[in-house]
């Protein structure tokens, strides 16, 4: 089970990361800031769905086909493979 990077499902996943990305750039600087606290109510509610998105995206990763060449790879080792050598160890350090 892979992945196409340009099929629906990653297109959604890649809108949604843009959302998230855009709360994290914007909404999350004027928390800290402000020591706004996010204990309870909508900010609790969305730093914890922010966390959950980021570490299921983290694990789709692994199931994502790429391009090599031109050549779309979707062999599920390969694709795990390629991106262990590639984005996981900065995606794992900014999710931690």
């Amino acid at each position: 089970w892979i992945l196409n990077p340009h099929g629906r499902i990653r297109i959604l996943i890649d809108l949604a990361s843009c959302l998230f990305l855009l709360y994290d750039l914007i909404g999350l600087p004027f928390v800290v800031a402000w020591d706004i606290p996010t204990e309870v109510g909508p900010l609790l509610t969305m730093t914890k769905s922010t966390a959950a998105f980021w570490s299921v995206e983290l694990v789709l990763n692994f199931f994502t086909g790429y391009y090599r060449r031109g050549v779309l790879i979707m062999q599920p080792g390969t694709v795990a493979e390629h991106y262990l050598k590639t984005w996981f160890i900065l995606d794992f350090l900014v999710l931690v």
